[in-house]
């Protein structure tokens, strides 16, 4: 499928800098670490369609010298049926609770798998809306090729462009 047109989200996009050497255990073979490492967090949440709830947690790095956001987790309510989704793709999806709100002043989002917290953060807005906003990033996921007869298993990295707009 060329794309997929969502409507009524929030994302809640939330980027940091991380240890050095902590940020390259994050990493596969392949991609390299950069001088300033960070991460990013993308909490997705549909208050009409729970089943849209999904938050990524990506590593910034250098693919064939190309900058790209490595996959490092997924989270979803339930990954029942995932096994063929897009998880074919190397997607590292997990069964997970995301929270997320946005008010007049401020955002938040809280990743939980079972019953435990994993990342919270919240903030607040400064100065005003800018409007529509389109963001672009390309994001990177390990995938493992199929096992034959003799061969030892074996993955490969994948680049895919991912799109985004909405009010900012």
């Amino acid at each position: 499928r060329e794309e997929c047109a969502v409507e009524g989200v929030t994302i809640i996009e939330v980027e940091g800098t991380i240890d050095g050497e902590k940020h390259a255990a994050l990493l596969p073979p392949g991609c390299q670490a950069i001088l300033r490492p960070s991460l990013r967090l993308l909490a997705v949440r549909s208050f009409e369609n729970p089943s849209l709830d999904e938050a990524w947690l990506l590593a910034f790095c250098l693919l064939d010298s190309r900058a790209v956001w490595y996959a490092v987790s997924h989270f979803k309510p339930t990954i029942a049926g995932s096994e063929f989704g897009r998880e074919v793709f190397g997607y590292p999806t997990k069964a997970g609770q995301v929270e997320s709100f946005v008010t007049p002043v401020g955002f938040g989002a809280t990743l939980r798998r079972h019953g435990r917290t994993l990342l919270h953060t919240e903030g607040s807005f400064e100065g005003f809306s800018t409007g529509t906003s389109l963001a672009q990033i390309e994001i990177a996921t390990l995938r493992l090729r199929p096992e034959f007869h003799d061969t030892p298993r074996s993955s490969e990295l994948l680049i895919q462009p991912w799109y985004y707009q909405g009010l900012r």
